[in-house]
Formats: C-alpha cells, structure tokens, sequence
C-alpha cells in the first residue's frame, strides 16, 4: 500500500488516466468529458487497493457530480480516488469512494478539489432481476432507429464510444438493442475490473434516445442507485441490453437497465440510472425522433371489450426469447423454421405478459414455468399463476404483430394485413349476402372482406374448433369499420375491429347460451 496516503477519514489514492484520442471521443453538448464508467472504473480499482477482499462489482449510490472536461493538449488526467470505510447493510463493510481532481486559480493561486463522481463500493441489498421473458421483448408498435443514424443525430460521440449495433428498437414500455464490448479501453487491460465500460455507455445511449423520442429530453447521465456486476463485459464481445424506463420527471428520467450475454446469462444490472437535461429544455432533440400517436387510438375500443390485451410486434423480441421458453413452447418451436419461429415466440411472450399481469406476480415465477401451449399441444392457454388454472385466453399473429387477449367468456381474436389476395378466396368463407355487403362497403371490398374474414377467424377461437364450422354456424349482416354485427347460430353477436397502419385486429366474445 506505498502508493497510498493516509486522511483523516480515510485514503487518498493517486490515479492517472492518459488522454488518448479515444477517450476524446466521448461527448456532450460536444465537448469532451470523462465517462463516469470510466471514472468508476478508476475508482474501483483504487478501492482495492485499500481493501483487496472487498466486492466492487457492487456498487451503490453513484453520483455523477461534476463533468471533468477533457482537453486535447493535456496527455495525462492526474486525479486521485478519496475512500472512506463504512458500514453497509446486515454488518457488511463498504467503502465510500470519490474520483477528483484539483483546481489551481490562475488568477488567485488557490487550489481547491473537484469531486466529480461519488459511488459506494461493496454489496449491498439485493434486488430480484426483471424476468428475462419481460426483458426479451417489448409492448405495442415500436419505433427503430439505425446505430448510424443515431450517432449521427441524437447521440453524437466519436467512433469509440459509438458501440450500439444494427438498430435500437423502442415502444412507450421501454427499448434493447445489440451493443459491443468495443475495442480495449484508453490502452489499458483486456481483463478490467468492472469489464469494458463501452458496453453499460451504449445501453446509456438507449435510454437517452429513449427520452428523447417519449418524453422530449435531452438527457444524460447524472448517477445511479445500483449497479452489480454479475459477469464482467469484454472486449470484441456483442451483449443485449434492455432498458426499463421507471419516471418521468420534468428535466430527468429514471431508468433500470439489464445487459446479458447472448447466451441469456445477465452480465450486469443496473438499477435507479438518472439522466438530467442540463441544459432544462434548451436543447430539443430533433422533430423526427418525437413520438407520434403510437398508442392507436382504434384499438382501445378492443381494450374495452376484454379483461386485459397485449400486442408485440415481431421484431419488438429479442435474441433473449428463446430462453424463455417452457417444455411444450420449446418442443413445438424446435420443430419450426426461423420464419414461423418467430411469430410463435412473439405469441409465447404476449402470453406470457397477460399471464403475469393477471396473477399479479410479475417476479416470482420463472417464464420457463409459464407454459402457454396447452397439453394438446396445439391450442394457447394463459395460467392463472396464483391458483393453478387457467385464464380464457386467444391468440393470433401476421408477419408483423402478435395478439394476445383474455376475457371472462369464450373470445376470439384475429389481425390480419391488408391484401387484395382476400378476393380469391370469398366462395369458400362468405355466404352470398355477406360477400354483396362487402362489395357494396363504403370502405371499399378488400377491407370489407377482410373484416368479414377476421370475424370468422375469431369465431372459430372462440368455438376452439375448425374454420369450417365457424363458417356454417357465423353470418356477418353488417359489416363496419370499428364494430359489425353478426349472427351465430341465429343468436345476434358484434365483432369489434381496431387497425395499426395496414392490419385489422378484431375480437369476437362469445354471448352467455352460446355453446361453441
């Protein structure tokens, strides 16, 4: 411990980290500023120095304090690391550290210390992880931007610290995305004690752009409550990060934010991350990115009309999904090709949503334990988590959205995209009045045969029989854009009918009598 000098309180360790051209590429309001997970990592290292046994990779309390600007002609920060031994919870020891510099006034000649990142070091309390299945995919139409564009435009640093990859992919519930552990960090170790600080800045970057397109902030990091480190990043390796948006406040945000590995192991958690405007609204993100009537106002007509509905886009489930899967989803997606697979998961994870919703026991149970196919192996099934049974459940998907909806009676539900392909299949599903209302819509054949179509499809959930027998026993006698009526078995019924851009979404819920 020769480099250590003793404080009242505690430690002062020296640190010096060279000012390389990548460290100079990380950015904001563009200036160039030491990354606080770079800072950390600094203090880390310093913290076990004064205690080797101690567990930084848990570390709480993070407070980004003041922006050490970086400037081009200097080559060396000269910082040092204040420690101070604390009690932590249940006994534990921690250790409270300070990343500084000093100041020295030109004009007055008086030195005095920066602090610029504050964080405690050693375990702390524990927080049961978000579940992988919730992580793995995100609810209602999404929005993606390309890692070249967001770079470019809404978060824009220099090539080093550009390590999102493909796109970003976000809803109102929050975002994921790809990132890479980058190149070795400022020259220094491949092993670092934190892991490559490249991966938890690009998750970062999700959450800012996040706020930018939901909330109209500018925002960056200003602290976080917790952050373990479960497997350290590493260079060259790629990790998918998920981003859980908490609040909103007026010029912050608060955000959770899991990394995984691709192999679905969680690699790092991040709980409590804040991210301020510092400007307090001065600077706008750019009008492209705000958000736009995302929430369809057609479809809370079907909201209405069931105890509970999820949408997932097909692409709104990340490469985490296939570990989420129970005995039966996993025997039927084994035997799929790619295309068919990744409907059948978006479907499993909109079940799986309604199912923890429902039970009100969204963290404790394993999504591998929520088996949403029933025994015979065909038809979905929702569990009622807290008492062993099952929710009344249908589940439909297309090439780009799966639904999934519950209800206190038999209920069917059907999207579709819009195609002109529907006109030659009208003789073997639409009697000869159902197929002259569709020709005589004001809102034109092809959506009228579609509607009427999509009744049908519902139906046939409904029932949980064939197409064939829904076709017989169901007459569509007036066919709309939002709601139609029909008969079943001679028995008056409606079908309710919402749209996102090119495809309808219809439910049909069985009346009390009518036997399916």
């Amino acid at each position: 411990m020769g480099n250590l000098s003793k404080t009242r309180d505690g430690h002062s360790i020296p640190v010096k980290i060279e000012v390389t051209r990548q460290i100079l590429d990380h950015k904001v309001s563009g200036k160039a500023v030491l990354p606080a997970v770079a800072a950390m990592e600094a203090m880390a290292g310093a913290v076990k120095k004064v205690m080797p046994d101690i567990e930084v990779n848990h570390i709480h309390d993070a407070s980004f304090q003041k922006f050490l600007l970086l400037k081009d002609e200097a080559d060396i920060i000269d910082a040092f690391v204040e420690t101070q031994l604390i009690d932590g919870a249940n006994n534990s020891r921690q250790i409270q550290a300070t990343f500084c510099t000093r100041f020295e006034s030109q004009k007055s000649n008086i030195k005095r210390t920066l602090r610029h990142v504050t964080a405690t070091f050693g375990r702390g309390k524990i927080f049961k992880p978000h579940p992988i299945d919730i992580a793995a995919s995100l609810e209602g139409k999404g929005f993606a931007v390309d890692a070249l564009k967001l770079y470019r435009e809404l978060v824009p640093f220099g090539a080093s610290f550009q390590n999102i990859r493909g796109s970003l992919y976000m809803t109102m519930e929050g975002a994921f995305g790809t990132a890479t552990g980058g190149p070795i960090f400022n020259g220094g170790s491949e092993d670092a004690v934190l892991g490559s600080p490249f991966t938890s800045d690009a998750s970062f970057h999700g959450a800012c752009v996040w706020g930018q397109r939901y909330a109209g902030l500018t925002a960056y990091p200003a602290g976080m409550g917790q952050r373990i480190i479960h497997a350290r990043t590493k260079p060259g390796e790629k990790y998918i990060f998920r981003v859980f948006p908490k609040r909103v406040f007026d010029f912050s945000l608060e955000f959770d934010i899991n990394i995984y590995k691709q192999s679905g192991e969680l690699a790092e958690e991040i709980r409590g991350l804040m991210l301020e405007d510092f400007t307090k609204g001065m600077t706008k993100p750019p009008p492209w990115i705000l958000e736009e009537d995302e929430d369809n106002k057609s479809l809370s007509l079907l909201r209405d009309r069931v105890t509970d509905m999820t949408i997932v886009e097909l692409v709104g489930v990340s490469g985490l999904g296939k570990y989420c899967l129970a005995p039966r989803e996993q025997e039927r997606f084994d035997r799929m090709k790619e295309k068919r697979g990744t409907s059948f998961l978006a479907a499993r994870m909109a079940v799986k949503r309604l199912s923890r919703k429902l039970s009100g026991n969204y963290y404790n149970t394993s999504p591998e334990q929520i088996e949403t196919v029933a025994p015979d192996m065909e038809k979905p099934q929702c569990p009622n988590l807290t008492d062993g049974g099952n929710f009344i459940c249908s589940v439909s998907h297309d090439k780009r959205f799966a639904i999934a909806v519950t209800a206190e009676a038999p209920i069917g539900v059907d999207v579709e995209q819009v195609s002109d392909r529907i006109h030659g299949t009208q003789k073997y599903f639409m009697h000869q009045n159902e197929r002259t209302l569709a020709s005589e819509s004001a809102m034109g054949s092809i959506q009228a045969s579609l509607r009427i179509w999509s009744i049908k499809e519902s139906v046939s959930k409904a029932f949980g029989s064939g197409l064939t027998d829904a076709w017989k026993r169901t007459e569509v006698t007036q066919v709309g854009l939002a709601s139609s009526r029909i008969t079943i078995d001679g028995q008056p019924h409606s079908a309710f009918h919402g749209t996102i851009e090119d495809h309808i979404f219809t439910i049909v819920k069985l009346q009390m009598g009518t036997v399916p």
